[in-house]
């Protein structure tokens, strides 16, 4: 389906609002539509039947829901129907790089949350298969810094960018001191399953890397589960918010009685199928003092 809204823990909600897109990215799991866009009234008309008054939380993602025609639209009906409600944008941001498109959607949004492939532009691009995106990007993040939205980072894990994970986070940094960047396993569904060759890379490789870029508390580790780290760095992994349990597993049965568990996600059932990777977990009997 096209459009879609699922409910989340805490009275949050995400409203898939397109599959379609405007990159190609070689790691998007999600299963691209293109039948035409729901009609707009439709859409309004769910929102209100399915969302109560009361949520924290309102995501709107995709696809990439910013080339929905009546996207800005839906802005405005957001914020007039939920005036208490935190709107947060899941968005590849390109189309924030027209500066009065960028005017006009600030004016409704709380919070950003983007993915940022690479410092590096032909690798962003590699990644994204749009030449120039890396570009329109760091447009947005100048208009988006000189605003002073809230904004969260995302970086998938891939072999074309993981020895850059250090760099990329330091390049973000200096845009923004303090924002969130989440370092992020990617789940292999669709054209990430059909691009496994090109884009994978397993969790021994990954965690050398992924530990040099913890470069202060506002860094975090995302769907990768805490076991696969030294003591010290597993602080920085965190869970999900938006989850849908029936994804992830646990994948030994040591991980039962493990003292992370309560923190721990477990590991993507899908991934697991795939590439059989169970040595690289090392459920742990007790912590460090």
């Amino acid at each position: 389906m096209p459009f879609e809204i699922h409910k989340s823990i805490g009275n949050k909600f995400a409203i898939i609002l397109t599959t379609k897109c405007n990159n190609h990215c070689v790691y998007c799991h999600t299963e691209t539509n293109y039948e035409p866009f729901f009609e707009y009234s439709f859409v309004k008309k769910e929102v209100l039947k399915q969302i109560p008054k009361s949520a924290v939380e309102i995501q709107i993602t995709g696809g990439e829901p910013t080339i929905v025609p009546y996207f800005l639209d839906f802005l405005k009906f957001l914020r007039r129907n939920y005036p208490n409600t935190r709107i947060s944008l899941q968005s590849n941001i390109r189309m924030l790089s027209v500066k009065p498109f960028f005017e006009k959607v600030k004016e409704h949004i709380d919070i950003i949350r983007t993915t940022f492939h690479s410092k590096d532009p032909e690798t962003f691009d590699e990644i994204t298969k749009v030449k120039g995106s890396f570009y329109q990007v760091v447009k947005a993040l100048e208009f988006i810094k000189e605003a002073d939205l809230n904004i969260y980072f995302m970086i998938v894990i891939l072999k074309q960018n993981y020895k850059q994970l250090k760099e990329t986070v330091l390049f973000l940094r200096n845009f923004f001191p303090t924002k969130n960047v989440y370092l992020d396993y990617p789940l292999y569904l669709n054209r990430s399953l059909n691009n496994k060759d090109l884009i994978y890379v397993s969790l021994s490789q990954i965690k050398p890397h992924i530990e040099d870029a913890l470069v202060d508390d506002r860094v975090f580790v995302f769907n990768i589960p805490p076991c696969i780290f030294e003591d010290e760095f597993r602080k920085h992994v965190i869970g999900e918010d938006f989850i849908h349990d029936d994804r992830y597993v646990f994948p030994l049965s040591e991980c039962n009685s493990c003292v992370l568990k309560q923190n721990c996600n477990g590991y993507y059932k899908q991934n697991l199928l795939i590439f059989k990777n169970y040595s690289d977990f090392k459920p742990v009997k007790d912590v460090k003092k």
